[in-house]
């Protein structure tokens, strides 16, 4: 598990500075390699911005790269990704999106849905940033469960997080199916205990093949519609990060209308939120 190549997706904003900031803290973090991109026209006052944030945050040559690029800005940015072979995409990203935004979906959700590398979505990027501290993890049950709370125990070992939560969704919709198929309340609670019981065994798999340091780890189960549980256990237990996998299906338009899992995460972010793509992560 490595991330050597971290991107950020900058525009010159009022945010530049404290988003630049946060992605400094991260190449340091991992050690990596950081490239910005810029979609669209620059000056010579950019310029001279960044060369500014670069002497502040301890940035050169020797660790940055700038790409000045032309073209749609979510696909020119996808593109850079693929090119550079990005392993993680940092962007900005509003908490709360208007409806209009939403459906049409702004650049920093665009490319959590459609980026091939993970992405970290930070909610409140400061100029002066700090670790994350406290972890909530994803663990639904996908072919890539593995690499999701791997990824998260990586970040949460090199942070020295606090604590690390681990969450089990149970899909109320699947046992709402079963109910229609003549079975009884005693057939039901026998199913939701297997597959609770299943979960578990499978997320104690993970964790003892899996580097946990020192790190405090809690297990949790909830029971409801996939996303939304998390969402609000995430807010709740105030956590800094959030960590999901990336849909195995491709999202649609349709998806925001009659959401996804993902959708429900993505429409209200808790807090900061890391995709985690499976295919890089070997």
């Amino acid at each position: 598990m490595m991330v050597k190549r971290i991107a950020l997706a900058i525009a010159f904003s009022p945010r530049l500075e404290a988003n630049l900031a946060e992605a400094a803290r991260l190449r340091a973090l991992f050690n990596a390699r950081l490239f910005l991109i810029h979609v669209g026209e620059h000056s010579t006052a950019d310029d001279e911005v960044l060369k500014k944030l670069f002497q502040k945050y301890a940035l050169d040559a020797n660790n940055t790269e700038i790409l000045w690029k032309d073209g749609s800005t979510v696909d020119t940015i996808l593109e850079s990704c693929r090119e550079k072979q990005i392993d993680l995409l940092v962007t900005g990203a509003m908490e709360k999106e208007g409806v209009i935004t939403y459906l049409k979906g702004s650049v920093a959700r665009q490319l959590g849905r459609k980026a091939q590398c993970s992405v970290l979505m930070l909610t409140e990027p400061s100029v002066n940033p700090h670790p994350f501290k406290n972890i909530v993890v994803s663990s639904m049950d996908q072919s890539n469960k593995a690499n999701i709370i791997e990824m998260a125990l990586y970040v949460a070992r090199l942070d020295q997080a606090r604590n690390v939560s681990i969450v089990q969704e149970s899909d109320l919709l699947k046992f709402a199916n079963l109910s229609q198929e003549d079975k009884t309340l005693e057939d039901l609670d026998q199913v939701r205990e297997h597959f609770v019981n299943e979960d578990t065994k499978k997320l104690n798999e993970i964790l003892s093949c899996t580097d946990c340091g020192n790190l405090h780890i809690t297990t949790h189960h909830l029971e409801g519609k996939p996303g939304v549980g998390i969402s609000n256990y995430a807010r709740e237990q105030q956590a800094d990060l959030l960590v999901l996998g990336q849909s195995e299906k491709k999202l649609s338009i349709l998806d925001r209308v009659f959401q996804h899992d993902i959708e429900y995460v993505l429409a209200n972010l808790p807090c900061n939120l890391l995709i985690v793509q499976d295919n890089h992560l070997n």
